[in-house]
């Protein structure tokens, strides 16, 4: 599979290849949750998203979300969690970094469960079902 891949990310993978534990596409679901639950943090940097459902996942397996403060995001998480700049991003990756404790003893304020479809699907079949 040949995907689009942005200048920067080459540049990163090749600057931080000896810190990189996982990159890019995993081949089955379960490498993939495997890979969010060993993860302290993600990081969102979408341009374009209509739910949230990776940022919803990486949460339900404990990451620490950064997400850009637009899209869909703003709904879903609280403040603590947004950045608006690049600058703002680097800052808290930056923190984090120095003091991990911060993410690994947080409590997070987002219930991924809220976004369930045992959570959800009675409204959507009120909905669809409304005259």
């Amino acid at each position: 599979m040949d995907f689009f891949v942005s200048e920067i990310f080459t540049t990163a993978k090749g600057k931080l290849k000896e810190e990189i534990v996982n990159w890019g596409y995993q081949p089955c679901k379960e490498d993939y949750y495997k890979v969010l639950c060993s993860a302290d943090v993600a990081v969102s940097t979408a341009i374009h998203e209509f739910f949230g459902v990776a940022m919803l996942e990486a949460v339900h397996c404990g990451c620490y979300p950064l997400v850009p403060s637009r899209l869909v995001y703003p709904e879903i998480f609280p403040k603590t969690y947004l950045y608006n700049t690049p600058a703002q991003l680097a800052k808290k990756l930056r923190n984090f970094c120095k003091f991990p404790h911060l993410v690994r003893l947080h409590t997070l304020e987002v219930n991924p469960v809220d976004y369930s479809w045992d959570r959800l699907k009675g409204g959507y079949r009120e909905l669809l079902h409304a005259e």
